[in-house]
């Protein structure tokens, strides 16, 4: 349901950016949504705490301002970011959900369409991150390069729990520094991870996402034997 807007509150639950020159992504197009498109269930969720990276700044002022918009729809937030994620031109990568999620099928199948739709175009990478691995199967992507995300604590459970849904590539939030380059088998997952690249300093320039496929590539994972990336807090240096 979309409420009326009042003053000082952010005119749309959805920002959808041609180009982005982060130093984190490099060149790629974006989207960023409204909080309250997350599964409720995380503990970051905005009616419950606001602890959640993504309200850290500079990340945190477009998100504080998604989340002031009256609309707390899933679905109908979904509907305007696939409309938006439409208007794309597709000449660059695409993230999607730099911060915000899809919660149920529906929107799945809204913005994984759009995701798809992109990728067509010119044959550029759309992929995103899912917390609602246990709500929606990754069917409901229509074929969209999703990857199910696991907190630190995440056990072999979990990820059984994700197979089943249809997930085959992981991405893995550490609450620890990487302690290596190199792919390895994390002990309470069994996941076969690798580090990631963009989270290690390189001396003859920054690596970024928009250098790298592995997360937009479940494929290009699997080729090198692992089945997840392993992410350490940003707040950390870089190794």
């Amino acid at each position: 349901m979309t409420l009326p807007v009042k003053p000082g509150v952010w005119r749309s639950p959805v920002c959808v950016k041609e180009s982005t020159n982060n130093a984190k992504l490099g060149a790629a197009s974006v989207s960023h949504v409204s909080m309250h498109s997350c599964v409720l269930s995380c503990k970051h969720h905005p009616e419950k705490e606001n602890t959640c990276y993504a309200l850290r700044m500079p990340q945190g002022f477009t998100a504080r301002r998604l989340n002031s918009n009256p609309t707390t729809d899933p679905d109908e937030i979904a509907q305007l970011e696939a409309l938006e994620l439409r208007t794309l031109s597709g000449y660059l990568p695409l993230r999607v959900h730099v911060v915000g999620d899809c919660t149920t099928a529906q929107g799945a199948n809204l913005v994984g369409s759009a995701m798809v739709a992109h990728q067509r175009k010119h044959g550029r990478y759309a992929w995103t991150y899912t917390h609602a691995w246990q709500l929606i199967k990754a069917a409901a992507w229509e074929g969209a390069r999703v990857l199910a995300s696991l907190d630190h604590d995440a056990t072999r459970a979990d990820v059984t729990v994700a197979q089943k849904q249809g997930y085959s590539a992981f991405a893995l939030s550490t609450s620890t520094a990487h302690s290596t380059r190199k792919p390895y088998t994390d002990t309470q997952t069994g996941l076969r991870l690798l580090p990631c690249p963009a989270q290690f300093k390189r001396a003859e320039k920054r690596f970024q996402c928009s250098d790298c496929h592995f997360c937009q590539s479940p494929e290009a994972l699997r080729k090198i034997g692992v089945n997840g990336v392993a992410f350490q807090p940003d707040h950390l240096d870089k190794a």
